[in-house]
């Protein structure tokens, strides 16, 4: 059986089109079921890491987030951080990385700032899985 279709350079760029569409909507969806990272246990912390460990002011603090998975997430969770800490200097978040970074301009305990964003981030739906300082 033959089918004589007629088929031109702007039916090729539309199929290319719904292709690429149909390809990034799989992506998508498959990213909803992905696993979320497990928070790591304070026996294998780094020692920076350790809830008893010290920010020295001025230090970068870098946070592990799970759950944020938009630019309008990043924005809650800076939002949050900035209510826990007003002092909060540099704040960048990224939902790629998973990761929001600042700093302060006091020194405080890990215990601290976990205790803080537990209040303020958590409380909107997202996991503070570490916290580091550089």
């Amino acid at each position: 059986m033959y089918i004589d279709v007629p088929f031109n350079s702007t039916d090729l760029v539309v199929l290319l089109i719904i292709g690429v569409m149909f390809v990034l909507g799989i992506k998508t969806v498959i990213g909803f079921f992905k696993k979320p990272a497990v928070p790591v246990s304070p026996d294998v912390m780094k020692e920076d890491m350790k809830p008893d460990s010290i920010c020295e002011a001025g230090k970068a603090i870098t946070i592990s987030i799970d759950g944020m998975m938009c630019g309008m997430c990043e924005s809650h969770v800076k939002d949050a951080i900035r209510k826990a800490f007003p002092d909060a200097r540099g704040l960048t978040a990224s939902h790629e990385t998973g990761k929001a970074r600042f700093t302060l301009e006091r020194t405080v305990s890990v215990r601290e700032i976990m205790t803080e964003l537990d209040e303020t981030v958590a409380s909107q739906g997202y996991r503070i899985l570490g916290v580091t300082t550089q």
